[in-house]
């Protein structure tokens, strides 16, 4: 999944401090991806 890839780039690039808000960031990107996919289905 290129996805994952692009989230360990920016995570490499950002580095550990901003670590956290990344991984927080990606949590909400795929809970709006996945409500959006849900959404479709019903």
């Amino acid at each position: 999944m290129w996805i994952l890839n692009l989230v360990f780039l920016i995570l490499e690039a950002n580095g550990r401090e901003r670590q956290m808000e990344v991984g927080s960031f990606f949590c909400f990107f795929f809970f709006l991806l996945f409500g959006s996919w849900y959404l479709t289905l019903t």
